[in-house]
């Protein structure tokens, strides 16, 4: 009884042991072979890749890849070492002369050649390069109606700041898709910066020009300004409007989307924006009233470059947008910038979708706005009323003047 007890505790001391050994294989195997890749970066200065393997055997040769998510094209440089087991290895990107996109994601691999040929690949990793002036404020939500998730990045401890560009994007969103054609819309991150200067500083140290209304849809990204928290929502409807819509079109015809006229362009962004702004509506309702506006014809061809005029064009885009899908219906412009994207002229788009052309829609939308504008409701009521006063003072006056019978 007691050699089968002294058995049982053996047998249990063995299995404690074997289990323990073959828990251990595991960790065992781990320190036979150690790599660790990582990546960090000084925006607009250098990115630095570092390397650290062990027991790998010998390596003759370290060959770095690295290609932004923007590029099909991979960069490489060999890296060199001394032959040995044990690699610490690192690399700095001057990014002062190798511009990166910036707001975008860089993936990064390694490949070590053994001594013997063989080579091994050390698995992929990416970083996102973003502009790290800033100490980010991040929310990241899903569009409840299937838009995919959107990434909102903004400065300052104002949470309001995120609800509201969250939900101006849904709103531009919404207004957008009966004009483009997207099965789905792919995720996008909004960047949301103190001042015009900021994002044209961060740009400029990535090595990108950048003007005030310009958008890089290739990025992925959303960059709009907040200058005044009272004002933000204005401010990021108008930045968001038209960010988005560029965006949109990107992803709806990659770069031939630049072949849409910037009158159709800005016409849905102004649509995506809601309604217009009061400067801007004054100053179309006085270009209507005073017959200065820009024609469409001089429209296809481009947009001015002073302000005001720039200002009237962007007014006069909305509307002329708004009245076309009005009268043709929301497919009528998708099926325009279709037609731009392969290689159209105004003419032959109006032509082909909306049978009439550009000089015709043009007089049919003046003659429409001159009908709904509230000014010019006002002021053929005023005339109306002026003359029945005048009217009616006519009519006094030949009661009046009338000859008297003979009695």
């Amino acid at each position: 009884m007691r050699m089968r007890k002294r058995f049982q505790h053996v047998g249990l001391w063995i299995a404690l042991v074997v289990m323990a050994i073959m828990a251990a294989r595991p960790v065992l195997a781990q320190s036979e072979t150690q790599l660790q890749s990582t990546a960090d970066y000084a925006y607009g200065q250098a990115m630095r890749f570092h390397l650290r393997a062990s027991n790998l055997g010998e390596v003759a040769r370290v060959t770095l890849y690295f290609r932004p998510h923007t590029s099909t094209d991979a960069y490489s440089v060999e890296i060199p070492i001394q032959p040995g087991e044990d690699i610490d290895v690192s690399y700095s990107l001057d990014l002062t002369q190798t511009k990166l996109p910036p707001f975008s994601s860089v993936a990064y691999w390694w490949e070590l050649e053994r001594a013997d040929g063989a080579t091994l690949r050390v698995p992929e990793r990416t970083i996102s390069y973003v502009d790290d002036q800033f100490s980010w404020q991040w929310l990241s939500k899903a569009d409840p109606e299937g838009g995919g998730v959107v990434n909102i990045q903004w400065t300052g401890e104002n949470p309001a700041v995120g609800d509201a560009a969250f939900d101006t994007v849904l709103d531009v969103l919404d207004r957008l898709a009966p004009f483009i054609s997207l099965e789905e819309v792919q995720p996008f991150s909004v960047f949301i910066y103190p001042s015009s200067a900021d994002l044209g500083s961060a740009m400029r140290l990535a090595g990108q020009e950048w003007q005030p209304g310009q958008t890089y849809p290739e990025l992925g990204v959303a960059l709009v300004t907040v200058v005044n928290e009272a004002t933000a929502e204005e401010e990021l409807a108008t930045g968001i409007g038209r960010e988005v819509t560029d965006l949109l079109l990107y992803q709806a015809y990659g770069e031939a989307y630049k072949n849409i006229p910037q009158w159709l362009r800005s016409g849905l962004s102004g649509v995506a924006a809601g309604e217009t702004d009061a400067r801007s509506a004054a100053l179309l309702a006085d270009a209507v009233e005073s017959g200065e506006t820009i024609s469409l014809a001089q429209l296809c061809e481009g947009f001015p470059t002073g302000e005001a005029e720039a200002v009237l064009a962007q007014a006069e885009s909305g509307a002329l947008v708004a009245a076309i899908a009005d009268k043709y219906g929301a497919d009528s412009i998708n099926e325009l910038a279709a037609r731009f994207v392969g290689g159209d002229t105004c003419e032959a788009a109006f032509d082909a979708v909306l049978q009439s052309s550009p000089s015709a829609v043009e007089q049919s939308w003046l003659q429409g706005y001159k009908t709904a504008d509230p000014r010019q409701s006002q002021i053929s009521q005023a005339i109306i009323w002026v003359l029945l006063i005048l009217g009616g003072f006519g009519v006094a006056a030949l009661l009046v003047l009338r000859p008297k019978k003979a009695s």
